[in-house]
């Protein structure tokens, strides 16, 4: 894993959570399959994430199949960044239905589509709140770059492929024709600027607060999970 996941606590919580299988196998497995999805997705994010930056770096301007492979990366950033989250929030969810099963219900096909990371968040400042893991969620989805990566995911995911516009930087040369180089690039439709930073600071913004909810689920599962 990348050196910016917590990797030690997040297999702690998992070895500590998997001895209750026996007993919950059903919310056992939406629990391992939402944790999963959490460690898979910022993985893959990080990944596209790297691929971008080296493009960008190097083809401010690219070419035809330069260009479909930063689009491509861009793509699996934001929908892989996104996923991470819900995922969380899907296990955390799973978590409590082990705990409170009427609080943070799971039995049906329904109720497993409307786990959210708000619903999460809310579920558990009702059931437990003051906790850690209740103000660290609660946080994080009241963010609004949690707001903004989403509104970029639903448009990438959902709706259409944006197009760039390019500014052009010019340069007067005594004697000389002068010289030209690509300024800043926008994203239409999302509105971001596309440079060598785009990517790599909202990984930043992710890796922060995704640990920091891990970290809080550590504590949420010593207290409750014994």
């Amino acid at each position: 894993m990348p050196h910016d996941f917590p990797l030690a606590v997040y297999d702690a919580v998992n070895t500590k959570v998997a001895t209750f299988q026996p007993r919950h196998p059903y919310e056992w497995a939406l629990w391992a399959g939402g944790w999963n999805g959490l460690g898979y997705r910022f993985r893959a994010c990080v990944n596209a994430s790297e691929r971008f930056t080296r493009s960008i770096t190097q083809h401010p301007s690219p070419p035809g199949m330069e260009r479909f492979f930063q689009e491509d990366a861009l793509f699996s950033f934001f929908v892989d960044g996104y996923s991470a989250i819900e995922s969380f929030a899907f296990g955390l969810h799973a978590l409590g239905a082990m705990l409170r099963p009427a609080a943070f219900p799971v039995s049906m096909p329904g109720q497993l589509r409307t786990i959210n990371p708000r619903s999460t968040s809310t579920r558990l400042n009702s059931q437990y709140p003051g906790t850690l893991i209740a103000a660290r969620l609660q946080t994080l989805v009241a963010d609004p770059e949690y707001e903004r990566w989403g509104g970029v995911r639903n448009i990438l995911a959902h709706r259409a492929q944006p197009a760039r516009q390019y500014s052009v930087e010019l340069s007067a040369s005594t004697g000389g024709p002068g010289n030209s180089s690509v300024g800043a690039t926008e994203w239409q439709m999302v509105n971001l600027t596309l440079d060598e930073q785009t990517t790599s600071i909202r990984r930043q913004w992710l890796a922060a607060n995704l640990t920091a909810c891990i970290e809080a689920t550590s504590d949420f599962v010593n207290a409750n999970f014994p």
